[in-house]
């Protein structure tokens, strides 16, 4: 009997030949995401490594062991792309958080260039800050809120009070509950905002300066 081994035997089975195409397509995928849209699309950045585990069980040895790598890529692959996800996710509410406090700052700074230009007297809204070109329209769009314009943070004009409302408790505008689940960012009348879970920012609510503007939201968007 002759123990010569027929070259044929040595040929890949069709089926893994087939794993080629996904793999590339997987690899080219994933890199084309990673450099033009890093940031819409980072977890794709997991594709390139899937891809390459696809490739490299194409092209080692047949049988069962080649379909298990080609398993274990997959199963790989889509394992990174579980773990990446919620990161991916929690970097983009972090980075609206903190723009929405940057177009609350603009806001204030809008309102205080307002009223030395009109004699210390506050705006009647925040769009009479863009009608006297104070504040750019952009600057009242929160990020948080997916909807198409509109005016998203919510003002109330403070009067004339006897003395002039405590600067680091009372609050000047808000950004709507819609806006950002479970928290809200607040400008004060000193000007500087601070990021308040819901509950602190009800607590901040219910302190005597800020009864007025409490009613007024709660008029605005319910209890």
């Amino acid at each position: 009997m002759s123990d010569a081994i027929d070259p044929r035997d040595r040929m890949p089975p069709p089926y893994l030949e087939r794993r080629l195409v996904p793999g590339l397509a997987l690899a080219v995928l994933g890199a084309t995401a990673t450099v033009v849209a890093v940031g819409a699309c980072g977890p794709a950045a997991a594709l390139p490594v899937l891809g390459v585990l696809i490739l490299v069980a194409t092209f080692n040895r047949v049988g069962q062991r080649a379909t298990g790598y080609v398993i274990g890529g997959w199963v790989l692959g889509l394992a990174l792309l579980l773990v990446m996800a919620p990161g991916k996710s929690a970097e983009v509410t972090f980075r609206r958080r903190t723009l929405c406090m940057t177009r609350l700052k603009n806001i204030g700074n809008a309102v205080a260039f307002y009223r030395m230009d009109n004699a210390e007297a506050y705006p009647p809204d925040l769009r009479a800050l863009i009608a006297t070109n104070h504040l750019h329209p952009r600057e009242l769009e929160c990020p948080g809120d997916t909807g198409l314009g509109g005016l998203d943070y919510f003002y109330v004009h403070p009067g004339t009070p006897p003395h002039a409302p405590p600067s680091d408790t009372a609050i000047l505008a808000c950004d709507f509950r819609r806006n950002h689940r479970g928290r809200r960012n607040v400008l004060f009348h000193g000007l500087h905002v601070e990021g308040l879970t819901e509950r602190k920012f009800r607590a901040r609510l219910a302190q005597p300066e800020n009864a007025a503007f409490a009613a007024a939201l709660r008029a605005a968007e319910g209890p």
